[in-house]
């Protein structure tokens, strides 16, 4: 369909863009990384050509299925192919097939074969003096110029073509181009047999002069000629910047990363390109906020900008409160790598769009989870009170676990801290541990720490201890006991009864804030008592007053006999 065809297409430019730049990254790791034997750079040349020249082996593969591989049309072109990329052992291998060793041309193939079987080999460089193999090199060279001199291969021109090649016929390396897939190619080829010993610094010297053959046809050259024309030329710099426009589409993926490892080899001097960054550093926060904008990648482009040294931790500010909160297991690595680097503000901001979000979604647990982590004394008071009205309209605690393990978190405002006692005394209750949960309850009222609004239902948690056998308030406790009854039925009495709607308790709750004590609790607290009638009130504080008049008897009697 049109669609595959495509995506095909797409997957072809794709495939074409990253061998352009495996092309250009091996080349400069060649000229501008290697360390090389008297500074020749022929052999590590020639491996570069024949790692990206895939056209020369797929012609050795066809020739090789071949019965007589001479009678092919590709065999000669492809054998000078071989020749020129210094190939000379598959060179033999292919020559030892061809019927014509058996014939009277046999002496000028064993001639040939020799020669090449002769052949010093720039690898050789790492095992003797640059001298001593430029001595053998000429030697073997003369030697193919008197044996083609003397007429041994005028019986057969493609072999005589072939020897010309050898020495380093100008004109018979430069009848290669047509089979060449490219000007690099012959370049390095016809450097093999004219200055096997040339250094990296002296390749841009001998250029032009292949450039000029090749493009003399009027071929205009590609961005990647251009490229590779500045490697050769030994201008980092300029190659860096060519391959920032012409890889730009990869959010410059390959400039930076050969930025940096030039930078990181001495290779490359930083200059000042945009508001006092250097050349390395301005790529690599390209390259990474590309990468921060990406679903998968932001974790990567994290440990991008931490090598970023003088904006990389402010785009890094910038850049995260960006990344989708899309779950809370994301949220939570993303809060971690704020806490890593001590961006408090940018982990306090994350932990409250998760408290609201969780809160918009009814989660008060989770809400009150994230409002912890970020120490928002004034949104956690809020959130008690939330947890508190709950309370106080169904009479059941919520979110037990969290609030179990509240520990030091407790203390980050009053209501929290009661919030964790209140939850203290329902367990000790549970447990019947009854002298301890009285002397917790009556503390949360003596310290006035309980809300004032909660106190008709604390008060009312103090009944069944008042009713046991045994003394849980003392007598100076029942005086304060006695004495917030008073305050409840001072405020209750004042309040109608039963004018009070649902609706307008939904309203005081829809009110709540953070900075308010007498808010949502309050409320929940006074609309719970007021839908009884007035009279049910009254019966229930009046059983309250009458517990604690008993207790308080009971208590100084206790206190006597003591």
């Amino acid at each position: 369909s049109a669609t595959n065809r495509g995506h095909a297409h797409a997957g072809d430019e794709t495939g074409e863009l990253f061998a352009s730049m495996e092309l250009i990254w091996h080349l400069c790791e060649i000229v501008f990384l290697e360390v090389l034997p008297a500074g020749c750079v022929m052999q590590p040349l020639l491996e570069w050509v024949r790692w990206h020249s895939g056209h020369v082996d797929r012609r050795v593969q066809q020739l090789m299925g071949q019965v007589d591989p001479g009678a092919h049309a590709d065999f000669w072109s492809t054998m000078n192919l071989l020749v020129l990329h210094g190939r000379v052992d598959v060179a033999r291998v292919l020559l030892s097939r061809l019927p014509g060793r058996r014939t009277q041309s046999f002496s000028a193939y064993s001639s040939l074969d020799e020669l090449l079987r002769k052949m010093p080999v720039p690898q050789a460089l790492f095992g003797q003096s640059l001298g001593e193999f430029q001595h053998r090199w000429n030697r073997w060279q003369q030697e193919c110029r008197n044996r083609c001199a003397e007429g041994e291969f005028s019986g057969v021109s493609q072999l005589q073509h072939i020897v010309q090649m050898l020495y380093g016929d100008s004109s018979a390396l430069q009848s290669c181009l047509p089979i060449c897939e490219n000007w690099y190619e012959l370049m390095v080829g016809t450097l093999l047999y004219t200055n096997p010993t040339i250094k990296a610094v002296d390749l841009q010297y001998r250029l032009p002069s292949f450039l000029d053959g090749s493009f003399a046809s009027g071929a205009s050259a590609t961005i990647l000629d251009t490229i590779l024309k500045s490697v050769f030329e030994y201008d980092i710099t300029l190659v860096i910047r060519q391959c920032s426009e012409e890889f730009s589409p990869l959010n410059y993926w390959f400039a930076a990363h050969l930025t940096d490892l030039m930078h990181h080899c001495g290779k490359l001097e930083l200059r000042s390109v945009d508001y006092g960054l250097d050349q390395r550093e301005f790529l690599l926060l390209e390259f990474a906020s590309s990468l921060m904008s990406h679903n998968s990648f932001w974790q990567t482009g994290v440990s991008y900008l931490d090598h970023c040294p003088t904006m990389g931790r402010a785009y890094l500010e910038q850049l995260v409160e960006r990344v989708p909160l899309d779950s809370e297991v994301k949220a939570m690595k993303v809060l971690s790598v704020c806490t890593k680097r001590d961006m408090t503000e940018a982990a306090h901001g994350i932990c409250h769009v998760m408290a609201m979000k969780a809160l918009r979604n009814d989660r008060l647990g989770s809400a009150l989870n994230w409002c912890l982590r970020s120490k928002d004394s004034t949104f956690a008071a809020y959130l008690a009170d939330r947890l508190l009205s709950r309370y106080s309209a169904d009479g059941v605690f919520e979110h037990l676990d969290l609030i179990d393990n509240l520990g030091p978190a407790m203390l980050l405002n009053n209501r929290l801290t009661f919030l964790a006692q209140y939850q203290q005394f329902h367990r000790l209750y549970n447990n019947q541990d009854f002298q301890e949960a009285g002397q917790l309850i009556f503390s949360l009222l003596d310290s006035r720490l309980a809300p004032k609004e909660l106190w008709p239902t604390i008060l009312m948690d103090c009944l069944p201890l008042l009713e046991l056998d045994e003394v849980i308030f003392t007598s100076d406790q029942t005086y304060e006991l006695m004495y917030c009854l008073e305050d409840v039925e001072g405020s209750s009495v004042k309040s109608p009864a039963s004018s009070t709607s649902s609706s307008s308790a939904n309203g005081a709750l829809a009110t709540t804030n953070g900075h308010s004590s007498d808010t949502a609790v309050m409320d929940a607290e006074l609309y719970r008592h007021r839908q009884m009638p007035i009279e049910q009130l009254l019966d229930k504080l009046a059983l309250l007053r009458l517990a604690l008049a008993r207790n308080l008897a009971r208590a100084i009697i206790t206190t006597n006999h003591s």
